[in-house]
């Protein structure tokens, strides 16, 4: 009876905030949605064009670009997130001020030094934990950041996610409602790029040859008096 108690006993910290530390919750929020899979998709695509422009017109500025784009897409680096973050949070006065916060069965107690407030477990939908950070949302793009380092050690630690699967995680049933949606979302996100970028594909390879000549010397010959060999268009 005395373990079951402990282990339900309230979970206080306190932390400052740290920028990096949101940096951090804002990566691991993104690998959760929806559009890191729909990224990952978009990079493959550009990948794929890259070397599709570079076999069809060469080693040109505009084939080769394709190649470190996909690259940025692929680890996110051409989000404006970060830069808002980093924005944001040194104007914000709420992060300059320590955080107090209490965990138990009743709820969540709030305190700063200008901010009090008492929550709800409700209040929060669903939790992401990483290595750094845990994330309490509440909502899209909205959380509660809790940094790994503000936990005493593991075992109040483990009465914090005792807590949490409690009151947040919800059941198994939703659990798996949750991976059913998020499979289909990966399903039709994956057609929809698809179609997408067969239409891009089709519309600047039209826009090259059109350019290029290509429509016209598709079956030239690099002899002098092929009139598309002494345009300078270059053959297939």
């Amino acid at each position: 009876m005395t373990a079951v108690h402990e282990m339900m006993s309230p979970v206080v910290l306190e932390f400052d905030n740290r920028l990096a530390e949101h940096l951090a919750a804002e990566r691991l929020y993104y690998r959760s949605t929806f559009w890191f899979k729909v990224d990952k998709v978009v990079a493959i695509h550009l990948l794929i064009f890259g070397v599709f422009a570079v076999v069809v017109a060469g080693i040109r500025w505009w084939t080769v670009v394709w190649f470190p784009l996909a690259i940025l897409e692929w680890f996110n680096l051409l989000s404006f997130r970060p830069l808002l973050i980093r924005f944001f949070f040194k104007r914000n006065p709420k992060f300059l001020e320590k955080y107090h916060l209490t965990f138990s069965d009743s709820g969540i107690d709030f305190k700063t030094k200008s901010l009090e407030s008492k929550l709800a477990w409700t209040h929060y939908t669903h939790v992401l934990e990483g290595e750094r950070v845990t994330l309490l949302i509440y909502g899209p793009q909205m959380y509660t950041v809790i940094p790994s380092r503000a936990f005493l050690d593991g075992e109040q630690h483990d009465r914090f996610r005792l807590l949490v699967r409690k009151y947040v995680l919800g059941s198994a049933g939703a659990d798996c409602t949750k991976k059913k949606k998020t499979a289909r979302n990966f399903i039709i996100a994956g057609l929809v790029s698809l179609l997408v970028a067969l239409a891009v594909y089709v519309g600047i390879v039209m826009w090259i040859m059109s350019v290029s000549g290509f429509d016209e010397c598709f079956m030239c010959h690099d002899v002098p008096g092929d009139p598309c060999y002494e345009k300078g268009h270059p053959c297939l």
